[in-house]
């Protein structure tokens, strides 16, 4: 079980990740995020969490990444701290207001990423490629219950 500073330290990187696909460091850490934590102790609880499977680390002398483990808490954690709306009440009616839409994918995404974004109280952003000219160059799959998974398409 994570304490709350391994929670807050493991957040704090999958958000840099998110940001930035690049190895995140403890010394990243230290100076972007108001920790009163040194390098060395972000460097620990890094190791911890990578020994717990949340992250893992590419190289010797790389930062660390997220793990879709890591990734599954992010939302987990998100989903349950500080927003304690009826979730199912909210996405059946964002599901009853979006179908009428479901024909016109720029408005469905529009539509779909502010009202999330708000209930989240976070940024969304949601783009359609236009056809044939997207290219993937990653694919992630995120297990989100037994049966359901979470597809991000990263193009390029």
């Amino acid at each position: 079980m994570l304490d709350k500073r391994d929670r807050e330290v493991l957040c704090a990187i999958v958000q840099s990740y998110i940001n930035n696909p690049d190895p995140v460091g403890s010394r990243f850490i230290t100076r972007k995020y108001a920790f009163s934590l040194s390098p060395a102790s972000i460097r620990n609880i890094m190791s911890d969490l990578d020994e717990m499977g949340f992250l893992r680390q590419p190289h010797t002398s790389a930062g660390r990444v997220p793990t879709d483990k890591g990734y599954r808490f992010y939302v987990d954690y998100l989903c349950s701290h500080e927003h304690q709306h009826d979730n199912r009440a909210f996405f059946y009616e964002i599901t009853r207001e979006l179908e009428s839409i479901k024909n016109d994918i720029d408005v469905l995404l529009s539509e779909a990423t502010k009202r999330l974004s708000n209930f989240s109280r976070y940024l969304g952003v949601a783009l359609s490629p236009k056809a044939g000219s997207a290219t993937f160059n990653r694919i992630t799959l995120l297990k989100h219950r037994r049966n359901h998974v979470v597809t991000v398409l990263f193009t390029g």
